[in-house]
């Protein structure tokens, strides 16, 4: 709902509290007005009129917001909040206000609306958008229906489906009479009002009356009249080959020689030609004629339009006002035609001399007979109504080549020789022909006007669709190769009943003389071929090949052999080593469990987890404590020692020669394990006593290059009980 605040004259302002109080400030009617200083020369009364006067010439209208986009639904828009003035009263474009502030002149209020989202828009139509004094923002597609004062729009929208096209337009009162000027001078330019009539007061002089132009709609200019056959000058303009134009100022008369043909210099008209002249004005009151641009016959010249490009000023400033057109020579001006009563559309031709491209020979002859020439040859070819009476004639008064065609469809032809007509046969044209049974044409003769003809042979026949069945006589017998026995004699071959009984494999087999000479195949429905041989007579059959026989394999067998001679085939189930394993892949296997597996040992990988996870042999290195003593060397052959977890490893690294290391038993527990590698050249010798008596339990061991062994704690009740396991033995 639109917010509405009304213009109050000075007497209705509303104040607050403080201006209230009576003991500071004064209500209108405790002062006399005459009183205050620095108030001007208008009383209130005044003051209000002029706000009336203010209502009544300005417009409902939107002063700021309301713009549409597109809204958040397909189809639909938005507008955004705004604010604007609006009439109090409703009046339609015909009422006439009664009073000051009545109807269209009535009071001003200033309203404000929310921000709407999502209006929905009738398809395939026009809708304006518009602010209703009322109830906010409307939709219609009748423009009519809006209320003419007390709403305005805001712009219009095309809704087609989906999309919706937005024009921002409306009744904006923002900076008006500014945009008022803007549309003036991109559409209106300069415009003529009236008066500036074209006339030709005598001879080649112009004239014209005075008039008003309006620029850019809103600026009013006074031309004044013209008259140069007295003192009033013109400007004449042409190009000047360069691509610049040429200025000949104070000038009086339209120029009757010359045209521009975009030379330095103008170009003089071919007698009896026109040329063309264009007058513009400026707003400075300056008049302006510039050339035509051809040497243009009377209707060239009626078809020619103003000129394309014009020098920087006119094309700026100048009004065309119009058309002049002058023949050659003339004294006086063949046309004069306003801009304002004429379109210059082309005229039509009424002089037949005026026709382009009619000249020939010399400069006054034409292709056509001047009159002489047609009284000249009057009666000239009488009797030259017949081939006879044309041929007989020797000369026909005209020089070069004659050609006849004539009713007896020949063609003549006649050269002047010497003065004299010789007539030669040139061409027959072809009669009619009636062509003979069989035959057909095949060529004509020009010359004689005669037809070449015969009859068409085989090859030369197109047999695309040819059929046996369109020929009448087809007998077999007219054909060539076709043996000594005739249908009749093979028709009785085959009814004969000499080979009856010779239904079954069983009674063919059976036969011992076919009275046929040679070997013979018999093929049947058993899938056997039998051979037989005539041996003196009588009929050898022999098993010759058996055929394949339907044959099912059994479940993992495969077919690998065909034994044509009994008809068998062979099959076996195939071996891990027949199997392509090209692409195999355990995980392709059901079962692949690692206990289905051979030589995997006795602990199952239960059993080593349950090992590895054992925190009570197995420890980090932060759980064991650091031994000092490690052992003695025997030499001063340097060894590194490296503790991980609670084990312990001896290296000898760089010594050739041999070395001892004893390990005591005093600081070790059980579990402790030392291992020994050889890297260098020499041996290794490793001693490891048990208990304070080493000669008891002394082991000793020697490592040559590349070895290596482990030493375990395997006891620590007691010094006297430490003993190790070199190797595996304790």
């Amino acid at each position: 709902m639109p917010i509405r605040k009304n213009f109050k004259t000075p007497g209705e302002i509303v104040t607050d509290a403080h201006i209230a109080d009576g003991t500071v400030h004064f209500v209108e009617g405790d002062i006399d007005h005459d009183n205050i200083q620095n108030v001007g020369n208008n009383d209130h009364a005044e003051i209000d009129d002029v706000i009336s006067y203010w209502n009544n010439i300005n417009s409902s209208g939107r002063i700021w917001g309301g713009e549409i986009i597109s809204g958040t639904s397909a189809g639909t828009v938005s507008v955004s909040a705004g604010g604007g003035l609006m009439k109090n009263e409703s009046a339609t474009p015909q009422d006439i206000p009664t009073g000051i502030d009545d109807g269209q002149g009535s009071e001003l209020s200033y309203i404000t609306w929310d921000t709407v989202e999502d209006i929905e828009l009738a398809d395939e139509s026009y809708t304006y958008i518009y602010i209703d004094g009322i109830d906010s923002i409307k939709t219609t597609t009748d423009f009519d229906s809006i209320d003419f004062t007390q709403a305005f729009t805001v712009g219009k929208v095309y809704r087609s489906g989906d999309e919706v096209h937005i024009r921002q337009c409306g009744t904006n009162l923002w900076n008006f009479n500014r945009r008022v000027q803007l549309f003036g001078e991109e559409y209106f330019k300069v415009l003529r009002a009236r008066g500036l009539n074209i006339s030709n007061p005598s001879g080649l002089y112009i004239a014209y009356d005075s008039g008003v132009m309006w620029a850019e709609i809103v600026n009013r200019f006074l031309i004044d009249a013209f008259d140069s056959s007295g003192t009033d000058r013109f400007i004449y303009w042409h190009r000047d080959g360069s691509g610049g134009w040429t200025r000949v100022p104070d000038r009086d008369i339209i120029d009757n020689t010359y045209y521009d043909n975009n030379a330095a210099t103008l170009a003089e008209l071919t007698a009896t030609r026109y040329g063309v002249h264009w007058v513009y004005v400026l707003h400075d009151s300056t008049c302006h004629v510039v050339y035509g641009q051809g040497n243009y016959t009377l209707a060239q010249s009626g078809a020619a339009q103003p000129p394309s490009s014009l020098p920087g000023k006119l094309a700026a400033y100048a009004t065309l006002i119009g058309k002049i057109r002058v023949k050659k020579g003339e004294a006086t001006l063949y046309s004069i035609e306003s801009a304002f009563e004429a379109s210059f559309s082309p005229s039509l031709v009424t002089n037949h001399n005026d026709l382009s491209n009619i000249q020939g020979g010399t400069t006054t002859a034409r292709y056509h007979l001047s009159e002489n020439e047609h009284t000249d040859i009057t009666g000239l070819y009488d009797g030259y109504d017949t081939e006879a009476n044309i041929l007989g004639k020797t000369d026909l008064g005209l020089d070069g080549e004659y050609w006849l065609a004539t009713d007896t469809k020949k063609v003549w032809k006649a050269t002047n020789n010497g003065g004299t007509l010789e007539w030669s046969l040139w061409l027959v044209l072809a009669q009619t022909e009636t062509v003979a049974d069989n035959n057909f044409l095949t060529a004509y003769d020009d010359a004689t006007g005669a037809f070449s003809k015969t009859r068409p042979t085989w090859g030369n026949i197109d047999k695309t669709v040819s059929n046996i069945n369109d020929i009448t006589t087809k007998s077999h017998t007219s054909l060539t190769d076709i043996g000594s026995n005739t249908h009749a004699t093979i028709d009785t071959h085959i009814s004969n009943t000499q080979y009856d009984g010779y239904d079954t494999e069983a009674n063919i087999l059976g036969k011992t003389d076919l009275g046929l000479d040679g070997e013979y195949w018999l093929a049947t429905d058993t899938k056997k071929v039998w051979k037989a041989t005539n041996n003196g007579g009588t009929l050898e059959w022999s098993l010759w090949l058996v055929l394949a026989q339907t044959e099912t394999v059994a479940d993992n067998n495969f077919l690998t052999a065909y034994d044509a001679t009994t008809g068998a085939f062979s099959k076996t189930r195939p071996t891990w080593g027949n199997i392509d394993k090209t692409v195999s892949n355990i995980n392709d296997i059901t079962t692949k469990s690692h206990t289905s597996l051979t030589d995997i040992g006795s602990n199952t990988h239960a059993n080593i987890d349950t090992h590895i996870g054992d925190g009570t042999i197995h420890f980090v290195i932060g759980d064991v404590t650091q031994k000092t003593n490690f052992g003695t060397k025997v030499t001063t052959t340097t060894f590194n020692a490296s503790r991980t977890n609670h084990n312990f490893k001896y290296t000898e690294v760089e010594h050739a020669d041999d070395i001892t290391i004893t390990i005591p038993e005093d600081e070790f527990i059980e579990g402790d394990t030392f291992s020994f590698e050889q890297t260098g050249a020499g041996n290794l010798e490793v001693v490891v006593a048990n208990g304070t008596n080493q000669s008891i339990n002394t082991r000793v061991k020697t490592l040559a290059q590349g070895d290596v062994i482990t030493v375990i704690c395997k006891d620590h009740t007691s010094e006297a009980e430490v003993f190790f396991v070199i190797g595996g033995i304790e």
